[in-house]
C-alpha cells in the first residue's frame, strides 16, 4: 500500500459515458451477426451502417485538443502506429500468396 497520496500521485480519471459503451457494444454485436449471416436482409441492413458507425464513434472520441495546433504531428504519429504494421502485414501476405500460388 502506498502511503504517499500527494497531489502529484493522484491520477484523474475521465468520466465514462455509459451510452458510448452501450453503443459500441451494440455495434460489435452487429458485426458478429453480420459475419454469421450471409445474403439476407439482416446482413444488408447491418452492413449498411456498422462500419460508418465505428468511424463516427472514433471521430467523436478523438481528443484532438491534446495535439493543439500540431495536426501534422498527430497525422505522423497515427501513420507510424497504423500504416507501418499494415504495410508489413500486407507485404507479408502478398509474398506468401505468391509463394503458395
Amino acid at each position: 500500500m502506498n502511503d504517499k497520496l500527494g497531489s502529484e500521485n493522484v491520477v484523474l480519471r475521465c468520466q465514462r459515458y455509459e451510452w458510448i459503451d452501450i453503443a459500441k457494444g451494440m455495434a460489435i454485436i452487429c458485426v458478429v451477426i453480420g459475419h454469421a449471416t450471409v445474403g439476407n436482409h439482416i446482413y444488408d441492413m447491418i452492413y449498411a451502417f456498422h462500419m460508418p458507425f465505428f468511424f463516427i464513434m472514433a471521430g467523436y472520441l478523438l481528443n484532438i485538443s491534446k495535439w493543439g495546433n500540431q495536426l501534422n504531428l498527430f497525422i505522423k504519429n497515427r501513420a507510424r502506429r497504423l500504416l507501418k504494421p499494415y504495410l508489413l502485414g500486407a507485404m507479408s501476405f502478398a509474398v506468401l500468396y505468391c509463394i503458395v500460388l
